[in-house]
């Protein structure tokens, strides 16, 4: 008979009901699956929390829905609640965000786990994102565990007019069981992770009885893991300046940990695609008489107002948050790693959604996820996107109608709007190139107009694409200056010492020679010439090889591109079913 786990869904307020979605959406692929479905049975229930809850129920949370998650959930699936429509009525635990933390204190959830590490959730991520140069960030591995029920979060609040107080306060067995949390995390490990506490031990009292009893807590129960302290303030200038000092368990109270976690979301660049969980415990692990395993996974990124609705939310985070519920709360690694990997693979794919610099939506990025969780042979052909720069001609060459028909509908529109980005390359390049050799962007008008009909989405990825061209641009305007002061020298040379017409065609010739290669040197970010580049993509040869007369001839090479394109997808995209 299958173990069943209940699993308790709060959508909450703003995207959070979309990204909900795509996790559910990998469940359902689990579930369906024979090989899990004998041993595993899910059952979902969906409740209000945070703003829409203040809406229909007038609090953030019901009793009856705190009810349920203490008695009948297993785990809980937590998206994001709060938005301004909320921010002025209420506050505390009154607010939207009130709801949440009442939910983790009925769990009793007391250990917050932040994974954190240069390649999760792809290397490619962390490369184009990190404001940490590669070198730095490379190999950075550790989790940060957060006590979560207790200290100034929780404490007693005083707030009057013109004193405000909070009290941060912490028992021995409070700070006992999550140490005891972060060393069973070390111990998954091997070898196993250090264990680095971090407090204020030289100013606050409570830091004081935290190292105390996490020193003994260590020492007594758990010899074989290496553990020392760390002032808060002295690691988090250790996680901006060299981060691998720290891989293993950071561990921390309420406060240290949430600002440590938040900065630990830079080695990453962006908060968007990073889990979280909320744990009482971990597979394995004895529980007290009478206590139920709980857990709570939560995405880091917020509700995000401005673009609920509108399918471009990232899911990313939400999608590992069922990662980590497989591995702690169901003990199913397996399928846990299945996911992060299938992420990892999209992601490296190229298909990503806006916040990312993708085009893919919400949905797109989920049947994405689930279509690579399908593929059952790993070496099989795993449907990729053109990278930025590829060659329109290079791609009708190598794909076959046969890659075609291995995609997705979702996958086959990302194919296209990536054409119509390499289509977006070449207007531009042409766009900008003008007869005089310099590139005037007050010839980018009816491009700009073309490219709005093309795609109407942003274009800050194609920006960042076409750097090289507006590098172009402003060495181009240079050789052209000095193009015009080496003209008054030959011109004044040659009134000074008569040369003849022949002479002057020669010292033109060599004047226009040095001016060309300095001007097509400004294409390559190496500042190689043409012949040294082995297969310059198409919008390059257009630069360095055909000089437009006007307009008229860009209009005509850009309008050939469109159609040669058109007529590719006629036999393939546009005939499959």
């Amino acid at each position: 008979m299958p173990q069943t786990h209940n699993i308790l869904l709060f959508p909450g307020d703003g995207i959070g009901p979309e990204v909900m979605g795509e996790a559910v959406k990998i469940l359902n692929h689990f579930s369906s699956q024979p090989s899990l479905s004998s041993s595993h049975e899910f059952i979902f229930r969906s409740e209000l929390i945070g703003g829409c809850s203040i809406d229909t129920h007038g609090k953030s949370v019901t009793p009856e829905v705190l009810s349920v998650a203490q008695d009948w959930a297993d785990a809980v699936l937590f998206a994001a609640v709060g938005g301004p429509k909320w921010d002025t009525q209420r506050r505390g635990l009154d607010g939207p965000e009130g709801g949440l933390l009442q939910v983790r204190r009925a769990l009793d959830v007391y250990a917050n786990l932040r994974p954190c590490a240069a390649n999760t959730p792809s290397p490619s991520i962390a490369k184009e994102f990190s404001p940490f140069k590669q070198d730095v960030i490379e190999g950075v591995d550790f989790v940060v565990v957060r006590e979560n029920c207790g200290g100034a979060y929780f404490g007693k609040k005083v707030e009057d007019p013109e004193y405000a107080m909070d009290e941060w306060g912490y028992s021995t067995p409070e700070i006992q069981r999550v140490t005891r949390i972060a060393a069973q995390l070390a111990l998954r490990h091997d070898p196993p992770w250090p264990v680095i506490s971090l407090d204020k031990a030289n100013v606050l009292a409570s830091s004081r009885l935290w190292r105390k009893v996490f020193e003994q807590t260590m020492k007594t129960e758990f010899p074989q893991v290496k553990y020392l302290n760390q002032l808060a303030d002295s690691a988090s200038l250790i996680l901006a300046i060299d981060p691998r000092k720290l891989n293993g368990v950071l561990l921390a109270d309420n406060t240290f940990g949430d600002m440590i976690s938040d900065q630990a979301g830079s080695i990453v660049g962006t908060l968007g695609v990073l889990p979280s969980a909320s744990l009482n415990t971990l597979p394995g692990l004895k529980l007290e008489e009478g206590q139920k395993q709980k857990a709570l996974y939560e995405p880091t990124h917020g509700s995000a107002p401005d673009i609920a609705g509108r399918n471009i939310a990232n899911p990313t985070a939400m999608i590992l948050c069922v990662a980590l519920m497989f591995r702690y709360s169901f003990d199913m690694e397996k399928e846990a790693r299945q996911i992060e990997d299938a992420i990892r693979n999209v992601l490296e794919a190229g298909i990503r959604t806006g916040d990312l610099r993708g085009t893919a939506t919400t949905t797109g990025f989920g049947d994405a996820v689930v279509s690579e969780l399908k593929r059952e042979d790993p070496n099989m052909p795993r449907p990729t996107l053109p990278k930025p720069g590829f060659s329109l001609l290079r791609l009708h060459n190598t794909q076959s109608p046969h890659f075609i028909t291995m995609l997705s509908s979702t996958a086959k529109t990302n194919l296209v709007d990536s054409i119509a980005q390499d289509i977006e390359g070449c207007i531009y390049a042409i766009g900008y190139y003008t007869n005089t050799g310099v590139l005037d962007a007050d010839n980018t008008l009816q491009f700009d107009q073309v490219i709005r009909k093309i795609k109407r989405e942003e274009r800050h990825a194609l920006r960042k694409m076409f750097r090289r061209v507006r590098t172009y641009r402003k060495k181009a305007s240079k050789a052209k200056k000095g193009y015009k002061k080496i003209r008054k020298l030959i011109k004044k040379e040659r009134n000074e010492q008569g040369q003849d017409h022949q002479q002057k065609e020669q010292a033109w010739n060599a004047v226009e020679t040095e001016l060309k290669l300095d001007v097509d040197s400004a294409v390559y970010s190496d500042h190689e010439s043409p012949e040294q580049v082995s297969s310059p993509t198409d919008y390059e040869k257009c630069i360095v090889d055909k000089p437009l007369a006007s307009n008229e001839i860009a209009t005509n090479i850009l309008a050939g591109k469109i159609a040669a394109t058109l007529e590719s997808l006629q036999n393939t995209q546009f005939t499959m079913v």
